[in-house]
């Protein structure tokens, strides 16, 4: 037995090689294996975490969803102020320092209707007017350059309300020009969400006037 050990033993000290090529082999293969497991365990996570994504996107349309059923729509629209005498007047002023001064008043109200099932508050409504040509590009103006007119308050579901305005622009028409008129709406409703709604109309005369729906960004 012990002529059988010292045997042994001489063999492997003469092929030490071997036992380190096999250590080597050994490693390499659990290297290989972990790096398997740990692409399988991150696969898995990342098929996890996107499912968990898309419940949470389904989550958030599911509560949109919901929101919009049961939020306030606020509507809106022109006319003319049935107290006024006269729509559309114009004034001339002559001063030393700023010579002739030539302003355009149209006496308009801004009607809101709430359209949703739960109430509305009207934060500030903001108004605007210019002269322009038939072909004059429409932009929106900044609502630190518009007039504002204050709240007019709660809009319970099925309601309107509304508020009286004057607006006033420098100049007077000439022929092929008309008064184009923005109207901003700030409101929010029961779910703590801020809103706005947009409308823009084009006055021809005292008599007619027209929605600007063919400009979508005015009118919203």
């Amino acid at each position: 037995m012990t002529r059988l050990l010292t045997a042994v033993a001489n063999w492997l000290s003469s092929h030490e090689y071997i036992a380190i090529w096999a250590e080597g082999i050994a490693l390499v293969a659990i290297f290989i294996w972990d790096r398997l497991d740990s692409r399988a365990q991150h696969e898995q996570t990342i098929a996890q975490l996107q499912i968990a994504q898309e419940q949470a996107e389904a989550s958030r349309n599911a509560a949109q969803s919901v929101i919009n059923a049961e939020r306030a729509w606020v509507m809106t629209y022109l006319d003319w102020w049935s107290g006024a005498s006269s729509f559309i007047m114009e004034n001339t002023s002559e001063s030393r320092t700023e010579g002739r001064n030539e302003t355009t008043t149209a006496r308009l109200r801004v009607i809101c209707e709430n359209e949703g099932k739960t109430p509305a508050w009207i934060d500030n409504v903001y108004g605007q007017m210019e002269i322009i040509r038939t072909q004059t590009p429409r932009t929106l103006p900044q609502r630190d350059q518009m007039e504002s007119f204050g709240p007019i308050g709660p809009l319970g579901a099925g309601k309107d309300g509304q508020r009286a305005m004057d607006l006033t622009c420098k100049g007077h028409r000439r022929e092929h020009e008309m008064l184009s008129v923005y109207v901003l709406v700030e409101y929010h409703d029961i779910f703590g969400m801020n809103r706005e709604t947009h409308l823009g109309y084009t006055i021809y005369d005292s008599q007619n006037m027209r929605r600007e729906d063919a400009l979508p960004n005015r009118d919203t």
